[in-house]
């Protein structure tokens, strides 16, 4: 059960579920979560992408192979110096193994670092890719569309602050209309498994349709972007 305040959609049903495998990955992905909230207490950070997705959704969702974060640029790049976390629950051992600058073809993108986290706990030795956007200071000041999400984990579920459930499907309409340059192939197959996942799942917080609306007009504008009259051909995969 999740602490009071703190939403999400999965059950003690649906943890028994998941196959050992699954199990572990999310227990290492929580250990994680909770030693980053524990590293960047006080600032405004989030978990955003597919792994939020997951915790809203609760276990129809998609379990993605990385998380995707957004923190504050200057708290961002300490972390990502920094060697030791703080440890995670019945102290799971956390470090940042290595990271690198993700470099675009596009000029003006965002920064992001691609990271490795290593996990030690009782199951065993894990590792962890991390997508780390690093987000101005004013403009992550200024973020409030984020909610305290329970993300399932064992020995029980990790609070940590996510992208709203209407927010994160936003978002991968951004990167999915984005035009490739050069006739590139568009990739991001994952983006529409996750638009239906989404649309269908009936275990979800309600997907309310203003909100999501207003979450695609603000992605956009941040973006000086239009909104596309229609999507790109999905990717021949």
């Amino acid at each position: 059960m999740a602490a009071d305040g703190v939403r999400g959609a999965w059950t003690a049903a649906d943890w028994a579920g998941l196959t050992t495998v699954d199990r572990r990955q999310l227990s290492s992905t929580g250990a994680l979560l909770a030693a980053l909230g524990r590293a960047l207490r006080g600032a405004n950070w989030h978990l955003k992408g597919s792994t939020a997705l997951l915790g809203w959704l609760g276990p129809t969702a998609r379990i993605p192979g990385d998380v995707d974060l957004a923190v504050p640029a200057e708290i961002g790049r300490e972390l990502l110096r920094g060697a030791e976390l703080p440890p995670g629950p019945d102290g799971a051992r956390v470090r940042l193994l290595r990271s690198e600058p993700v470099v675009f073809s596009s000029p003006g993108r965002a920064a992001v670092h691609r990271a490795l986290a290593g996990v030690r706990h009782e199951q065993g030795d894990d590792r962890v890719l991390l997508n780390v956007l690093l987000v101005p200071e004013a403009r992550a000041a200024r973020d409030a569309r984020t909610a305290p999400l329970a993300f399932p984990a064992d020995p029980g579920p990790v609070s940590v602050p996510a992208a709203t459930l209407s927010r994160c499907p936003a978002q991968k309409l951004l990167r999915y209309a984005r035009r490739r340059e050069a006739r590139k192939i568009n990739t991001r197959w994952t983006d529409l498994a996750d638009f239906l996942i989404a649309a269908a799942s009936r275990r979800a917080p309600k997907l309310v349709w203003d909100e999501l609306r207003r979450d695609v007009a603000v992605e956009f504008a941040a973006m000086g972007r239009d909104w596309p009259a229609t999507l790109p051909p999905p990717p021949r995969e």
